[in-house]
């Protein structure tokens, strides 16, 4: 029993160390995931302002001076606003919850599928689309940069 003291001591010993590192590593990924969580949510809050300036200016029942989206002819009014009332919604829970509790490969990827569909509603359904859609992406590529450093 003596001879297996000091073995007991230093494992016990050893345990602690182990449990304060991990403890430790945790907090750090903790903390850096809270940090880019914040990145998206900020980034979705961004995303959502663009969003609604698009539904604002194609809303009929607003009078916009000199809009920069104009719905083509071929397009539902109806449609369109309830598409872009989908992704303020979406962006909504998107910049209150998602982006804080799922992983970063998975917000990306949300984020990804979200403003893929922005770019294909702008270039399908208003007026110089493709200028507009480019315009929006620089903006949000230099705002990401901006929020990431």
């Amino acid at each position: 029993m003596e001879a297996f003291l000091p073995a007991i001591v230093a494992g016990v010993l050893v345990t602690m160390i182990m449990i304060k590192q991990i403890k430790a590593v945790t907090n750090r990924l903790d903390s850096s995931s809270y940090a880019t969580g914040e990145i998206y949510s900020k980034f979705a809050s961004l995303i959502q302002e663009i969003v609604r300036e698009i539904k604002y200016e194609i809303d009929p029942e607003k009078e916009v001076k000199n809009p920069r989206f104009i719905l083509t002819k071929e397009s539902s009014v109806d449609e369109a606003l309830e598409k872009l009332s989908d992704m303020i919604r979406t962006l909504v829970f998107f910049e209150t919850m998602n982006a804080k509790r799922k992983p970063p490969k998975e917000v990306e990827g949300d984020l990804f599928a979200l403003l893929e569909s922005l770019d294909i509603f702008l270039t399908t359904k208003i007026e110089n689309g493709e200028v507009l859609a480019d315009e929006i992406r620089e903006k949000l590529s230099s705002a990401f940069s901006d929020l990431k450093n």
